[in-house]
């Protein structure tokens, strides 16, 4: 794991389980494609209080208030930080089932990888390379 550079860039950081292997992957595959440089932080817990029992996801505001509590923007600061989890979520001022991803300030984002793995209309599951391929996006 890169040290992280106070200056800013892009920080890539896991929250709760999610695995640090696919994260150093997508890493590699930004700096290798686009010549980025992505630092990829210590995994964060996720708190009970982000858990919908009601809905049976994580609430995403919740996701990125961890990520700004934990990598606050000093002034002058050009930080994204990408937070990444493997368990469903919703975003709570929309109506929809599930999300993808979440941003907020254009500094925050969260990225669900829990439904990436799905294939045709959700019948089947999506190969590996194609889950891989959705996360990247």
């Amino acid at each position: 794991m890169r040290r992280v550079r106070p200056e800013g860039g892009v920080r890539f950081v896991p929250l709760g389980a999610f695995p640090e292997a696919t994260l150093q992957a997508l890493a590699a595959y930004y700096r290798d494609k686009y010549g980025l440089a992505i630092d990829l932080a210590p995994s964060l817990s996720v708190p009970p209080a982000a858990f919908d029992a009601a809905r049976g996801q994580l609430d995403s505001e919740v996701l990125v208030g961890i990520l700004q509590a934990a990598y606050p923007q000093r002034p002058g600061e050009r930080l994204i930080v990408i937070g990444f989890v493997a368990d469903d979520m919703y975003i709570p001022d929309f109506n929809w089932r599930y999300a993808l991803s979440y941003r907020k300030a254009d500094r925050y984002a969260v990225v669900s990888s829990a439904r990436m793995d799905r294939g045709c209309l959700g019948l089947t599951r999506a190969s590996p390379e194609r889950t891989h391929s959705r996360l990247r996006k």
